[in-house]
């Protein structure tokens, strides 16, 4: 841990996270897990539990830690989506062409109507290309060849919808990608990645073929015998049989990653490095610019809600599970209605589960990786983040969206605070008459965008300002100036804040619009204590205007 981090969690939220991860041992999800707590700055703290053998030496256990490696099955697919990422940055990729122009054997597809559009890399990529969801057939097909690859995508494959149209999950669509890679590149998946993504970055921990890996270091991956008897919950004995590592090959590209918390802790936070506010150059932004790794973790194609069910490891509730979903490009983005957008994707494997997610604005994430077949550790990675979140927030470092706001709408908020003043001020005694708050509004003609004067005239503003002020008061004045709340943005062009009135508060709203020179469009004064008098209640997560 290091002071360059924004966050650092505290002991008991530390002991907390260990308790929720734990439950993959204490319910048998797998025999052993690492998991890493990370920022924009890399990995804060590492965290395991179980025991595994050495897949050399099954008796031998493999010590636990940031560098223990295993399976992160579908995890890999942000890889190879970052590999086309790189080719489309270069010009050697069309997003937006059709596939078959790249990987010709999908010129095969039967359409799915007779007025489809054609599959394109961007289908691929966003899992809208209309061909059906294969995980148990296609994590079985990871060794078998180029040859073999391109045979099955020869065939008149079929297609379940109109490419572009829903949302379903296709490890043969990414198959295809690994394709498209190769055939752009010259190089295989594994080689391409080796020499574009993980050299460049720092990731010597992880490769596409276990082989590579010291055996003390690589964690074996497990199924659970339910015939074998039931072993101590923190054994990897009795019940838990050895799943053999299957070599890498064409279908390597949808799942065949090992690596480590280390290394995924750096390829996370290089990831949420996309989305770096200060918007200065930070290492790895030379291996692919930010705006293409922040492509990756837009939503592209929205997915059905997801209803998950927890358990007492991680005393889920309601609120842990409201998620709409879509998917990127090889990362799926969720929007949480308190914490804003978190990237993340799970992998599931014969002998391996694994789950990482990240906090788009703030940067802040988790990653684990678990030894047990489909050990599915997303409802714990979701309850650990939450935490994290919940815990970062209390100081107002955590916000949905942090932005800066446009000088023109600080400007426009300092003019009508002025006028305000300029209202409480010559009103003496009485509260300020509507001639005198149409005039005060006048002063700010050359603020406004023609159509606040064609939706309510200077008069009738003035009147509405008028009447507002005979209930709320005028404004309190401290040193000639008005007494104005923390202000609220959902935007860099919006703003709303109150001031301070005699008997009640007072709402301060603005709206800018996009021109080259911004105008207010909208200008709304309201009391601020007023109860709602309409049925939408808009639930967001809150912002943060930065300096």
């Amino acid at each position: 841990m290091t002071s360059s981090h924004a966050y650092i969690p505290d002991q008991a939220t530390i002991a907390e996270i260990d308790r929720i991860f734990h439950g993959l041992v204490a319910e048998r999800k797998a025999p052993a897990y690492t998991y890493g707590i990370f920022d924009r700055n890399g990995l804060i703290h590492c965290g395991h539990g179980g025991a595994v053998g050495c897949t050399d030496r099954p008796g031998t256990p493999v010590e636990l830690g940031e560098h223990t490696r295993f399976r992160i099955a579908s995890m890999s697919k942000s890889f190879a989506a970052a590999a086309v990422m790189q080719l489309a940055a270069e010009g050697r990729i069309d997003l937006h062409a059709p596939a078959a122009s790249v990987v010709p054997q999908l010129a095969n597809v039967q359409p799915y109507s007779k007025d489809s559009f054609e599959i394109t890399i961007h289908d691929l990529l966003a899992m809208s290309s209309g061909l059906a969801t294969d995980d148990a057939w296609a994590d079985r097909q990871e060794p078998i060849s180029r040859a073999e690859l391109q045979s099955l995508l020869s065939q008149r494959l079929r297609t379940i919808f109109n490419p572009g149209e829903r949302y379903e999950y296709s490890n043969i669509g990414y198959a295809a990608i690994g394709e498209a890679i190769r055939n752009v590149s010259g190089m295989d998946v594994p080689e391409y990645v080796r020499l574009h993504l993980l050299e460049p970055l720092g990731l010597h921990e992880t490769t596409y073929d276990y082989r590579e890996v010291d055996p003390a270091l690589l964690a074996q991956g497990y199924h659970l015998d339910p015939t074998a008897g039931a072993g101590p919950a923190d054994s990897a004995g009795a019940g838990w049989v050895p799943e053999p590592f299957s070599a890498p090959g064409a279908f390597s590209v949808i799942g065949g990653v090992i690596s480590s918390v280390h290394d995924m802790a750096i390829w996370d936070a290089w990831l949420a490095r996309g989305f770096d506010s200060d918007g200065e150059p930070l290492p790895g932004d030379d291996v692919l610019p930010c705006r293409y790794r922040r492509l990756m973790q837009m939503p592209h194609t929205p997915a059905p809600p997801v209803l998950r069910s927890g358990s007492s490891r991680g005393w889920l509730t309601k609120r842990d599970f409201n998620e709409i979903e879509a998917y990127g490009y090889g990362l799926i983005v969720k929007h949480d209605e308190r914490f804003g957008d978190v990237a993340y994707h799970s992998g599931g494997y014969p002998g391996y589960g694994s789950n990482m997610r990240w906090h788009l604005d703030s940067g802040l994430g988790v990653v684990v990786l678990a030894d047990g077949r489909y050990a599915t550790p997303s409802v714990l990675a979701i309850r650990a983040l939450s935490l994290l979140l919940e815990q970062a927030g209390r100081d107002g470092s955590v916000a949905g969206w942090s932005f800066r706001l446009w000088d023109e709408t600080r400007e426009a908020q300092r003019r009508v605070n002025v006028m305000l003043a300029g209202l409480a001020e010559s009103a003496g005694t009485e509260t300020a008459g509507a001639d005198a708050c149409t005039q005060a509004i006048e002063s700010l003609s050359d603020l406004l965008a023609m159509n606040v004067t064609m939706d309510w005239t200077m008069p009738e503003r003035g009147t509405q300002l008028a009447k507002l002020l005979a209930v709320t008061g005028r404004p309190i004045l401290h040193d000639g100036a008005v007494t104005a709340s923390a202000p609220h943005a959902d935007s860099p062009a919006q703003l709303s804040w109150t001031v301070a009135c005699e008997r009640h508060p007072m709402r301060c709203t603005i709206q800018l619009n996009s021109l080259e020179h911004p105008q207010v469009q909208t200008l709304e004064f309201t009391r601020a204590d007023a109860p709602r008098t309409d049925d939408i209640v808009t639930v967001t997560p809150g912002t943060r205007i930065l300096d």
